[in-house]
């Protein structure tokens, strides 16, 4: 966390999870476990892949009992608000320091107000741009 080498093998991880999700992988496994394969999904900043995390969260939430329901709603929602961010700016503002990118002001006032970055920012950024990890 806090380097770009924590985004170093986003590429990898998206190439064999859209592997995985054509070979059915995803759909042989426990809901739960199935739900692991949409988080490069989930975590890339391709507005097409984020609807297809929220599409396979939905779905594994779907298959789920009882239980597990509970625990795959949460994931549903996460995978909406990922969405949501990806939607609004195209990127992951949180993103931007570690990756050496210009924040624009519509994300420094985002992030400022309380804007998701699930604990990303780098403790140096936080600071600067109003936000604290957690």
């Amino acid at each position: 966390r806090g380097t770009p080498q924590a985004y170093a093998f986003d590429a990898h991880a998206l190439a064999l999870t859209t592997y995985a999700h054509t070979a059915g992988y995803p759909e042989q496994l426990h809901p739960l476990a199935g739900a692991f394969f949409n988080l490069p999904w989930e975590h890339a900043e391709d507005l097409a892949l984020q609807r297809r995390s929220v599409a396979g969260y939905r779905w594994q939430h779907s298959r789920a009992n009882a239980e597990f329901a509970p625990v795959l709603h949460d994931w549903v929602v996460a995978g909406r608000d990922h969405l949501e961010v990806i939607e609004r700016f195209g990127r992951f503002p949180h993103r931007n320091p570690i990756l050496g990118r210009e924040s624009t002001a519509e994300e420094r006032a985002w992030l400022a107000s309380g804007g998701k970055h699930w604990g990303q920012v780098a403790p140096q950024d936080a600071g600067e741009q109003g936000v604290t990890e957690g």
